[in-house]
């Protein structure tokens, strides 16, 4: 009887043991998890943006026309643009905005779109020399009816 009580005992002994060793791991696997979060859990990777203006000159079809863009460079997606421009001869601002999708090794345009009390009156097409040399910007303006006109503007200091 001694010898049944003591294997029983033992058997308990050991159930237990390997009880406290389980709930051992799931608080140390769960320490662990908030200390050391899985990849999901892990905030996202902040983005850099910076943020300028460049002024330009040039040309609409024969019209002089002014240009101020903000340009937005932002590490985790396309450049965005917001700004403004306006022929000489009128001097009214038209509201600018737009992105310009790159593409590594692949020359892509900016594409800006012209609003005029709210309503959509023109889009621009236009390529930099590059990513980061906006010197020189040339490409298409379209108005909403079809009609084209080409665009070249040069970069100046205001």
């Amino acid at each position: 009887m001694v010898i049944v009580t003591f294997v029983l005992a033992k058997e308990t002994m050991r159930q237990q043991n390997i009880q406290i060793r389980l709930l051992s791991l799931v608080l140390l696997s769960g320490f662990m998890l908030s200390i050391f979060p899985l990849k999901s859990e892990v905030s996202p990777k902040m983005s850099y943006t910076k943020t300028y203006q460049k002024n330009f000159y040039g040309t609409i079809g024969n019209l002089g026309v002014r240009m101020t863009l903000n340009i937005h460079e932002n590490t985790d997606g396309p450049v965005k643009y917001d700004g403004y421009y306006s022929y000489n001869h009128v001097g009214k601002n038209i509201k600018l905005s737009g992105i310009w999708p790159m593409r590594p090794g692949k020359a892509t345009h900016i594409q800006l779109t012209e609003k005029v009390g709210g309503n959509v009156t023109g889009t621009f097409s236009l390529l930099p020399k590059s990513y980061s040399d906006y010197t020189t910007l040339i490409g298409s303006w379209y108005s909403t009816s079809g009609k084209q006109l080409k665009v070249n503007l040069r970069s100046v200091t205001k």
